[in-house]
């Protein structure tokens, strides 16, 4: 917070945030190949459906509806390979669930490593995100009336405002965070595996009323 010569106001910033349930989670699995090929030799089986069997059987049983689950197009080699599956309102124990049956499932496939990400959606956000902004502007408010009790004057009109936040396209918020292997997991809560976070912030000037 600071006083700004150039609108003789008191500008302040403020912050607010507020977690959505996620309405779909996209979960991309990239598995990868521990075992070296030899020179000249024959390349191995490629890492394709049968080979992965285990890995889908196992999405299967955690709940993931089988139509669900893909290869995208090219992810596939003797090397590396890329599964995408969608679950739809995800839950947190679905979601931790899921993922302890496929690391259970890929203990048993010692020559694979995997990487992997979550992509969580949010649909009808555009409200939750003005609601947001509003808690922004509240409590940017809050501090500008401490500062202006502080050095005895009072607040005038709102002489200008920069917003900061999450515009979401067509109403839907996203959020992504990593699994595995040099994905370290910041999260705090079971419902943080299927909350998307909307973040506002803004900075407002308010002129000084003696």
């Amino acid at each position: 917070m600071q006083a700004n010569a150039s609108y003789r106001g008191i500008t302040v910033s403020g912050s607010a945030t507020k977690k959505v349930a996620a309405t779909s989670a996209q979960l991309t699995l990239n598995f990868y190949s521990l075992q070296q090929p030899k020179p000249n030799a024959t390349p191995g089986p490629a890492l394709d459906e049968t080979r992965l069997a285990p890995i889908i059987d196992a999405m299967v049983q955690a709940g993931v509806s089988r139509s669900d689950i893909s290869f995208p197009l090219g992810s596939r080699s003797d090397r590396n390979a890329t599964l995408v599956a969608t679950v739809p309102n995800p839950t947190a124990s679905q979601m931790q669930r899921g993922i302890s049956i496929v690391g259970s499932a890929l203990d048993r496939m010692p020559e694979l490593s995997l990487n992997a990400q979550v992509q969580l959606q949010a649909s009808n956000c555009g409200e939750v995100t003005d609601a947001v902004r509003g808690m922004a502007i509240a409590n940017a408010r809050e501090k500008a009336e401490s500062v202006a009790k502080q050095l005895g004057v009072h607040l005038g009109a709102v002489v200008n405002v920069v917003a900061n936040d999450q515009v979401p396209p067509n109403g839907i918020c996203q959020w992504q965070y990593g699994l595995g292997q040099g994905n370290p997991t910041q999260l705090g809560s079971p419902e943080d595996w299927v909350s998307v976070p909307v973040y506002s912030s803004v900075s407002i000037t308010y002129a000084i009323k003696n």
